[in-house]
């Protein structure tokens, strides 16, 4: 597919079809603009960001600002159900619990978060050792902890089709095994250039490389998103200071004489940030009977990446993460099989400060938005909003949610100690410097 000399032929194109990917082609695509997405995988695989039958959805943040950004992100969330006819919530509420001593990790700070609910006057209620024992079933801790309605269970699998559907009812163009080779970004338009592995004996042209120019490009490969980024041109040799965590879930099997074992999510904040470990309850879309819990860590904080056309899952949950698991549930949750059932994995791209990158790249390529980042399922919908203001509306991230602007510094994700910028590149004189 050659490009139309009248002009681009799309409004944008998105690269990556995980949950960032098709919640941004929803979005552009029910606004009125002309959309392509290409998925280098199949969509729906299960070796990226996006696996699993389940997420966490959280109000629960360590400062009063990013409590709101959840609240409304919730708001789009029931919307979106709203919209789509789907059930992609189930409001469970969540339990946390620990030491006020926790330091900043995944889930935000113990005391902070709490403080965050007060002062945003959402509803919050507190629980003794004893009541967590005899309604969470989780024994041996010397900590209470506070229990908040507002947060639940997302249905990824649903949620990642009521995406691909509304992108389809709106026109959107959905290409799958599509592996793109390079990403041209000029002040005018993007020429995105990909070979499509088709069904040969349906599609005469199939592997053939084609080409696709868009107005805009989103970049949404999650984990993937520096191969991508190695292809833009004019070269700048782009980077983001991300390093790949290989996360570990576990399901467990529970007594089914205990009836609501988990009556919601919870979350236990140890003293130090790899004392973190959540369980969710069993849910109706899943098996019966099996609780989803784990640690909120891995030993895997930099790994190579599987080919990214490769349609096998081969990434093994590390055996190591597992077995801390299986420590904890021996020792503190009542009614539960301490061996997994079984066990998968997901990558996704650990910036060292637990945030996001949604913004511009630099000139000359500002026609290119890259969104990239873990625990970022919860935002989709605020997302998706947030990449089209940037991208057709010139809003700057800085202005909307500067956590999350490529311009930043961050604690390097293998040293922690050590700030770096965000995103690294070529600045023309032979040196690599953030934007």
């Amino acid at each position: 597919m050659n490009s139309n000399a009248q002009g681009p032929q799309y409004d944008l194109v998105v690269v990556g079809g995980g949950a960032i990917g098709l919640a941004t082609a929803c979005h552009s695509a029910r606004k009125g603009k002309k959309v392509l997405v290409l998925e280098a995988r199949k969509f729906f695989h299960h070796s990226g960001s996006s696996g699993d039958i389940m997420r966490m959805f959280r109000i629960l943040y360590s400062t009063p600002e990013d409590t709101q950004r959840a609240i409304n992100s919730l708001k789009m969330w029931h919307e979106l159900e709203k919209d789509s006819g789907e059930k992609l919530l189930w409001m469970t509420g969540q339990l946390n619990f620990g030491s006020n001593k926790s330091t900043a990790g995944a889930q935000g700070e113990y005391k902070k978060v709490k403080e965050a609910l007060t002062k945003l006057g959402r509803p919050c209620r507190p629980l003794s050792k004893e009541e967590i024992e005899k309604e969470f079933h989780l024994t041996n801790f010397k900590y209470d902890g506070y229990f908040s309605p507002d947060n639940g269970v997302m249905n990824v699998p649903l949620i990642l089709r009521t995406f691909y559907k509304l992108a389809q009812r709106n026109l959107a163009t959905l290409i799958e095994k599509a592996e793109v080779t390079a990403v041209k970004v000029d002040n005018e338009s993007v020429t995105v250039k990909a070979t499509v592995k088709e069904d040969k004996d349906r599609f005469s042209d199939a592997g053939t490389p084609r080409t696709y120019t868009a107005k805009k490009c989103v970049i949404a490969c999650g984990a993937y998103t520096n191969e991508v980024l190695k292809n833009i041109q004019p070269q700048k040799k782009y980077k983001l200071n991300y390093a790949v965590w290989d996360m570990v879930y576990d399901y467990y099997a529970t007594d089914p004489k205990i009836d609501n074992i988990y009556p919601g999510m919870w979350v236990y904040f140890g003293e130090r940030t790899d004392e973190l470990y959540y369980g969710f309850p069993p849910v109706p879309w899943g098996p019966p009977n099996l609780a989803k819990i784990g640690w909120e860590s891995t030993t895997q904080k930099t790994m190579k990446l599987p080919n990214r056309t490769d349609e096998r899952q081969d990434l093994v949950p590390a055996r190591d993460d597992v077995k801390k698991t299986v420590d904890f549930i021996k020792n503190h949750c009542l009614g539960v099989e301490p061996y997994p059932v079984y066990s998968g994995n997901c990558v996704h791209p650990h910036f060292g400060d637990h945030n996001a990158v949604l913004d511009r790249l630099p000139d000359p390529h500002r026609n290119a938005v890259v969104c990239a980042g873990g625990w970022s399922f919860k935002f989709l919908p605020l997302y998706a909003k947030l990449i089209y203001q940037v991208t057709f509306e010139n809003k700057n991230i800085e202005d909307l949610w500067k956590e999350l602007s490529i311009n930043r510094k961050a604690p390097d994700p293998q040293k922690a100690e050590k700030e770096k910028p965000v995103l690294q590149y070529d600045s023309g004189e032979g040196s690599s410097g953030s934007s």
